[in-house]
């Protein structure tokens, strides 16, 4: 590509602000890598299709200041069903696992050339669509894969974040192994809930509570890096004055979390010595391939949360900011008691560096 060409394509990158900070050469080896020549009808680029890809690709930098960062998600699909996941928002099939076709050699593709380009170093976060330790992986092993290569490559990363229901697999031998081989490396568990049965309802095919908070006692044994996150966080009793005196059981939805079931999973975060608690809030998702189950059941009380008028953003239903701040006050009170951070989820991730 000549000099001309160079330029008339930097001048075509959709996203300029993901850029920012960079040389012209720098920029031109990130272009190369993400996006493939305009067709002659258009002058837009596009992505390329990659194992390695940027995290949430379709939001510009200037909405989302997540910065360059990259994402993989091993398989396609989440064999743990749980009722409030977003990524029935966008995959055919989403409780129907499947493996990424040639996921082996297109990953090594992948990391060679982003060594060859050298593309400056960037956090990469594997598997927020799916869960990269469901039970696929004990047949196919390639988030084992994933993680043996990386250790050549760790170089390019500035931090390598799993983020996973099922961290017993991290705690047998390869998988450990693997994991302290990485000095970037750390797991932020979801565990949402301290009642089991909670987790039945709303969890029903992942790993049971217990098995969980065991698993992250292990790692943090083994000098692992966790990060608690309790997300997302449901509506609960009390309801702020503005509902009267009402209970959440009269809405006729679920109280998937009591203040107590909080306050315990805060409270062992700090005692095992997890790096700090994440949050975020219950949203109902609705999108091209379906709706949250969990979309009639709270859909009433969402509205009634906004005097009658559902707030909707993107793929999702979400409660005012102003009701999910009251319930999040009591428990960052006793993360600072306790002497741990608690954040919300997008703060985390901007801070994920």
């Amino acid at each position: 590509m000549n000099n001309s060409s160079e330029s008339r394509k930097l001048k075509l990158i959709p996203d300029p602000h993901l850029f920012k900070g960079l040389s012209d050469s720098e920029k031109k080896n990130w272009a190369d890598y993400l996006y493939a020549n305009p067709k002659p009808s258009t002058c837009k680029l596009n992505l390329r299709n990659h194992i390695i890809a940027l995290y949430d690709p379709f939001v510009l930098r200037k909405d989302f200041q997540a910065g360059r960062r990259w994402c993989v998600n091993v398989y396609v699909g989440c064999a743990f069903q749980c009722k409030y996941c977003y990524i029935i928002s966008y995959i055919r099939n989403p409780f129907h696992p499947r493996v990424k076709k040639n996921f082996e050699k297109l990953l090594c593709k992948d990391l060679e050339e982003i060594a060859r380009l050298k593309l400056h170093p960037a956090p990469i976060h594997i598997s927020n669509s799916t869960d990269s330790l469901q039970p696929l992986e004990k047949k196919f092993n390639h988030t084992l894969f994933l993680m043996n290569k990386l250790q050549k490559y760790s170089k390019h990363f500035t931090t390598i974040t799993m983020l996973t229901k099922n961290p017993e697999y991290l705690c047998t031998n390869e998988y450990l192994k693997a994991a302290q081989s990485l000095k970037n490396f750390q797991v932020e568990v979801t565990c949402p809930f301290y009642n089991e049965d909670a987790r039945k309802f709303f969890e029903p095919g992942a790993p049971p509570v217990e098995n969980r908070l065991d698993s992250i006692r292990k790692l943090r044994r083994n000098n692992i890096s966790v990060i608690l996150r309790i997300d997302p966080i449901f509506p609960r009793n009390p309801l702020p004055a503005t509902f009267g005196n009402s209970d959440i059981k009269d809405y006729k939805i679920l109280e998937g979390q009591t203040m107590a079931d909080i306050k315990r999973l805060i409270e062992f975060a700090s005692d095992v010595g997890c790096s700090k608690i994440v949050v975020s809030p219950l949203k109902l998702i609705t999108g091209r391939f379906g709706q949250s189950e969990l979309f009639h059941e709270y859909r009433k009380f969402y509205a009634i949360a906004n005097n009658g008028k559902l707030i909707k953003k993107g793929p999702a239903y979400r409660l005012p900011w102003e009701l999910y701040q009251f319930w999040i006050e009591e428990p960052k009170n006793i993360a600072e008691s306790k002497n741990i951070s608690l954040v919300f989820c997008k703060k985390n991730l901007i801070e994920t560096l």
